[in-house]
């Protein structure tokens, strides 16, 4: 009986690596990482389908070097290396790009599968000025033929934010061994913390209430399931002397306000427009 023959690169790597110009002649690729002494016997037990693996990918792969949010600044030159990328670093700069990498963040494969279901949340609503807390549960399904391992992976998304964040963020993951054909349900808590981000004009720590997404996946890529919640308290971006132009114009019951108060002159639609043209982010008081 003829066998077929089949290739299995083994990734003794500590890092990324472009594998795009050969990913596509090979049936398999295992991702050992650096794994000492040991590595021979692990690799060995998992490519015989001893041992079933369920590690997840803590970074991403892009196809190409240049497509990573570095590209452009490093290793920089003259000694000095310009961190340009701010924020939007690994899963958020793919994300906000809309580029596809070749494997992202979280994501790492078994020889079983799982479905997600039931997300749901302890309360509708989170205090921050009461620092409650909300328990999100989500029930995990292993729908294969043998007993397994999945990470569920718990992002933020905040749909209407005044300043610029990421299309989501990881807050909280856990990983859950499930046999097959059973059930198992991972419960991750969601605090003030894990929707604050920091404002260097304010110079601290800052959550802007309003409407919050949970989404549960098993990578960055692969989000399965969202469920919303309402989060109320303090507002640092509540509108006051220090608002800058484009937020009030922006919003037509500030503008109602000012019309109200203020001469037409300074208030017009025209005027307004010049403010917009040469000066959005002058603050009201200026």
């Amino acid at each position: 009986k003829q066998r077929s023959v089949q290739c299995v690169v083994v990734l003794n790597v500590c890092g990324p690596i472009e594998v795009y110009d050969w990913i596509d002649e090979v049936d398999a690729v295992l991702l050992i990482w650096l794994g000492g002494m040991e590595l021979g016997h692990a690799a060995a037990a998992l490519l015989a389908g001893d041992e079933n693996p369920s590690g997840k990918l803590p970074t991403t792969f892009p196809v190409r070097d240049q497509d990573t949010p570095s590209f452009l600044n490093f290793p920089g030159e003259f000694g000095e290396v310009r961190y340009g990328e701010g924020i939007y670093v690994g899963y958020r700069y793919y994300d906000i790009r809309g580029l596809a990498p070749q494997f992202p963040f979280g994501y790492g494969l078994s020889y079983t599968e799982f479905a997600l279901s039931n997300l749901r949340t302890s309360a509708d609503t989170l205090d921050l000025d009461a620092d409650e807390t909300l328990t999100v549960s989500v029930d995990v399904t292993n729908v294969g033929e043998r007993a397994g391992q999945e990470v569920v992976q718990l992002y933020i998304a905040d749909p209407e934010s005044t300043p610029h964040k990421p299309l989501k963020e990881l807050k909280a993951f856990s990983k859950v061994c499930v046999a097959p054909r059973e059930t198992e349900t991972v419960a991750l808590t969601i605090d003030r913390r894990s929707l604050q981000h920091y404002d260097p004009v304010l110079k601290a720590w800052c959550v802007e209430p309003g409407v919050f997404r949970v989404l549960a996946g098993t990578s960055s890529a692969d989000i399965r399931l969202s469920v919303e919640f309402q989060a109320s308290g303090f507002n640092p971006y509540g509108y006051g002397p220090g608002t800058p132009i484009f937020r009030i114009v922006g919003d037509p019951r500030a503008v109602a306000v000012l019309l109200k108060h203020l001469p037409a002159e300074v208030a017009s639609p025209e005027a307004l427009q010049m403010e917009i043209t040469y000066g959005p982010h002058r603050p009201l008081d200026a």
